[in-house]
């Protein structure tokens, strides 16, 4: 049971980080939930009712009813975001305590710091009042968040958050 948890909390992290999730860890992570959604359906319909009363405990029936939620919220996370929506609304104010301190400083690049609950490889800022952070890359662009007062929420290559908060590949 431990292994679809940390499958689960693997996939759940890699999409929260990027606009574009990793294939590949999306991929691990289903895989995980499949083979462990198939054994726990195994068990359920098979096991069950085949294996006589041995008095087991609930704990140990209970851990079965977990996989159909961790692959609930995998296939959920993949299709509304809601980790990188929830990761980035726990980490705004610090986000937009940077962009006030970029915006004195611009044009500006930094490197690597933590912003909230976020780990940023560069923060880079713009004398139009543009700021991005770069937290990851999918499979060509970097990627992460960016703060653009001057940019209409229909751009292509961002995904609106709020305000003027936008998830972007550059």
């Amino acid at each position: 049971m431990i292994l679809p948890f940390i499958a689960t909390l693997l996939a759940l992290d890699d999409i929260s980080q990027q606009v574009a999730p990793s294939p590949l860890i999306v991929l691990l992570a289903s895989s995980v939930l499949i083979v462990s959604a198939v054994v726990w359906i195994l068990h359920l319909f098979f096991v069950k009712q085949t294996a006589p009363s041995t008095g087991r405990s609930i704990m140990k029936e209970w851990r079965w009813y977990i996989l159909p939620f961790l692959l609930m919220a995998v296939i959920s996370a993949m299709i509304f975001q809601w980790p990188m929506l929830l990761r980035f609304r726990f980490s705004r104010e610090a986000f937009e305590q940077k962009v006030a301190e970029m915006a004195k400083k611009a044009p500006i690049t930094e490197g690597p710091q933590r912003i909230g609950w976020y780990w940023v490889d560069a923060v880079f800022a713009r004398t139009n009042g543009y700021v991005g952070f770069e937290t990851g890359a999918s499979i060509i662009d970097p990627v992460g968040f960016s703060w653009d007062p001057t940019r209409p929420q229909t751009h292509p290559y961002n995904k609106h958050i709020v305000g003027n908060w936008y998830a972007s590949e550059w």
